[in-house]
């Protein structure tokens, strides 16, 4: 995921709509769970700032209201899931992590 997250991130940004763009959000989604939790995966978890940062430039533009299943809101959740035990909070996230949300980008 660490070889493909950059050309979905290109896909994703930019005020162009690219064929393809809804799967790139469909890919981006499904490595959501690799961040945190029982799934989580080394090389993904470092990704959550620059994956929500993604997600969160699709939702400047007027394009991303053509996205579903998942919408650009649905992704941008997933990414800051923290752990499927909806009883526990979860590992704490990091400032770096919530920047984008905060704008500092």
């Amino acid at each position: 995921f660490g070889f493909l997250f950059p050309i979905l991130r290109a896909a994703l940004t930019g005020p162009r709509t690219a064929p393809g763009c809804e799967a790139a959000l469909k890919i981006l989604d499904r490595h959501t769970p690799l961040i945190a939790g029982d799934e989580a995966d080394a090389s993904v978890g470092p990704l959550r700032r620059e994956m929500a940062s993604a997600v969160l430039e699709l939702l400047t533009h007027d394009r991303s209201q053509a996205f579903f299943d998942p919408t650009p809101y649905d992704a941008l959740i997933s990414c800051y899931i923290t752990d499927d035990d909806k009883e526990s909070s979860g590992p704490v996230l990091s400032s770096a992590e919530l920047a984008p949300l905060l704008g500092d980008n």
